[in-house]
Formats: C-alpha cells, sequence, structure tokens
C-alpha cells in the first residue's frame, strides 16, 4: 500500500466521520425540538378539577382580597381594614 491509497482512505474516513456528526446534530437538533414541542403542549394544558382546602384573591401588593373556603357559602371579602 502506497502513499497515495493511504491518503485515499484517511481522506474517505474523514469525509464519512464529517457525515457522521452532521447526522448525530442533525438528530440531537430535532430531538431538543420535538421535545421542546411536547413541553410546550403539555404546559397549556387545562384540568378538568381544581382541588384546594381554601381559595384567595391576591391583590397587586401581596394583600389578600377575598377568600373561599369549604365552609363559605360564597366568596367573602377580607377586611382590609
Amino acid at each position: 500500500m502506497d502513499i497515495e491509497e493511504r491518503f485515499a482512505r484517511l481522506e474517505q474516513q474523514n469525509r464519512n466521520l464529517k457525515k457522521g456528526i452532521i447526522l448525530a446534530v442533525v438528530f440531537i437538533s430535532v430531538s431538543l425540538a420535538a421535545l421542546t414541542g411536547c413541553l410546550v403542549m403539555m404546559s397549556k394544558t387545562t384540568f378538568d378539577v381544581i382541588k384546594a382546602k381554601e381559595f384567595q384573591v391576591i391583590g397587586g401588593e401581596d394583600q389578600v382580597l377575598a377568600m373561599f373556603d369549604r365552609r363559605d357559602q360564597y366568596a367573602s371579602p377580607v377586611d382590609r381594614g
């Protein structure tokens, strides 16, 4: 095997390596894009039932404006006093 054959084989291996790296990058990119899309879709789901022991309406300065718990028949305003 002379130097030209060895050089040609080395160039072929180099091209194959570059193709493999490009394929891996494309595969990883598509996988990440699909995963991101799934996560976005999952975050936009709506729930059939929301359960809590108490609900509070909070104002702009973190003050409680109204509360509702299982004992209340309707939402009761909180004394802001």
